[in-house]
């Protein structure tokens, strides 16, 4: 039953590749393996057994899903819960010049996640490709941008707590 799953799986992933390549050659599009590297459309296809009757479709919810992800860490940074501590003591480890840098990063990514949702409206394989190159052009831009700001914050949690950062301030 198992050996099963892993040949559909298998079977799903070859072809995935087999259509995306066809499109890829057609649209210029990033290399599978690329896009794979940041996105990990391979496990995506594994979980499915199944290859998507709409690749350029599936590899732009993959993209967006992962700018979601950036978009509920990052939002801490600007807009914390109150009513969290640990959100409060990443929020404090940042400079409003920070800040003014991460908004602007988030305001990049929105615009994508909007644009998707645009085009789940209306849309062609040339749209979609358009957004998939420029979507994951600006992701690997941005992949540079964040990782100070990323180090950053790994660092604040490295540190222990002063007594003072208890204060009635952040409770």
């Amino acid at each position: 039953m198992e050996s099963d799953k892993q040949t559909q799986s298998q079977i799903a992933i070859q072809q995935f590749k087999e259509k995306y390549a066809e499109l890829q050659k057609q649209f210029d599009l990033p290399l599978f393996d690329k896009l794979d590297d940041e996105c990990e459309i391979t496990d995506n296809l594994q979980r499915l057994r199944f290859a998507p009757s709409k690749p350029l479709l599936f590899v732009r919810r993959i993209l967006v899903d992962k700018y979601f992800t950036w978009i509920n860490y990052l939002h801490t940074f600007i807009s914390p819960n109150q009513q969290s501590i640990l959100l409060m003591n990443e929020y404090q480890q940042f400079a409003d010049n920070d800040r003014k840098v991460i908004l602007d990063i988030l305001r990049q990514i929105m615009l994508q996640t909007r644009l998707s949702t645009r085009l789940d409206l209306s849309s062609t394989p040339q749209f979609e490709a358009q957004f998939i190159k420029e979507s994951f052009a600006l992701w690997l831009t941005l992949k540079e941008q964040l990782k100070p700001y990323l180090d950053k914050n790994i660092a604040s949690w490295k540190k222990p707590f002063k007594d003072e950062e208890y204060s009635n301030d952040m409770m």
